[in-house]
């Protein structure tokens, strides 16, 4: 018996606070698994070795005749050919969807702000798992995720993830640096501030005490030479991390580069938040943005959705 796990199952394990190493070897995907089922006893050393121990878990089947909904096993039709690199191998009996392609599975049943958050973290540089937050290598570049999608045009969901794509980018060593880029690159229309989607963590040469070294700000617009430092205190921020952030800071203003800050206490505040976005585009040369009521209505339902309600 094959399993390949789907939907919320499989990208639970991808983008989840699964505590396990998760890699895409090139070598185990495929495009097709031979003995898929639903039925049956379920792996269970195998699903708990790669920390699956929700139930029920979402699988594939390749035919209508083998769905079936239990308290363990959810199966889900979807009949073959799959697309190449659609599939991998995570242990001997149990396979997978990738991250992208169950992203495009489940983009119908997201919200635009879910499915971004999940692009950012499918292209971004952490993990999380509780209160803690990890670097890991990202699974798969712009550039791949693009041309992914390309292949699977015609499937539903594609076309939902390929406009959202446009507002996405990799590179994000945290949720809230993630969350900045989405509410500031979103359009005025989605309540976002209408920015250029802006660059995370590009490595930029700085000064340090006359001597060029490498610097890396959260976010870079590179047409503005225009840099933003989140100071979040989302995983425990400590000294040592708010005195690095703000060398960063120093190096980067005397290479030349004009350097914003937002911290959490504007990013908890409506008002606060528009200022600083006001500021940008001003620094921009962009005009100021909507004071109409349904812009700013459409602006606090994003800013509570990435950013939760205002910490008194």
């Amino acid at each position: 018996m094959a399993l390949v796990l789907c939907d919320i199952t499989a990208l639970d394990f991808w983008l989840g606070d699964c505590p396990v190493t998760r890699t895409i070897a090139p070598a185990s995907l495929c495009s097709w698994v031979n003995g898929i089922t639903a039925s049956g006893p379920l792996p269970e050393q195998q699903l708990t070795r790669l920390g699956i121990n929700t139930r029920p878990v979402h699988v594939l089947v390749p035919k209508r005749t083998g769905v079936c909904h239990t308290q363990r096993v959810v199966s889900h039709h979807v009949a073959p050919p799959y697309q190449q690199g659609a599939i991998t191998r995570l242990s001997a009996d149990v396979y997978a969807l990738t991250p992208l392609a169950c992203i495009i599975r489940m983009a119908r049943s997201l919200d635009d702000v879910q499915l971004l958050q999940l692009l950012y973290k499918l292209l971004g540089r952490y993990r999380t798992y509780g209160d803690d937050l990890y670097e890991r290598t990202p699974f798969m570049t712009y550039e791949q995720a693009a041309a992914f999608v390309l292949r699977a045009r015609g499937n539903y969901g594609v076309k939902r993830v390929r406009r959202a794509l446009q507002y996405a980018q990799e590179g994000a060593r945290s949720p809230a640096e993630a969350s900045a880029s989405i509410i500031f690159s979103l359009p005025v229309s989605a309540g976002g501030f209408d920015l250029p989607v802006p660059m995370l963590n590009p490595p930029l040469s700085a000064q340090r005490n006359g001597v060029a070294e490498s610097r890396s700000p959260d976010l870079f617009w590179p047409s503005y030479n225009l840099a933003l430092e989140y100071q979040s205190d989302e995983f425990h921020t400590g000294a040592e991390r708010i005195g690095a952030d703000a060398a960063r800071r120093t190096h980067l203003q005397e290479a030349g580069y004009t350097v914003f800050e937002l911290t959490n206490y504007q990013a908890h505040r409506q008002k606060e938040l528009l200022s600083l976005a006001n500021a940008l585009r001003e620094r921009m040369g962009l005009g100021e943005l909507p004071c109409s009521e349904t812009y700013v209505r459409k602006n606090e339902a994003l800013r509570r959705q990435l950013f939760g309600a205002a910490r008194i």
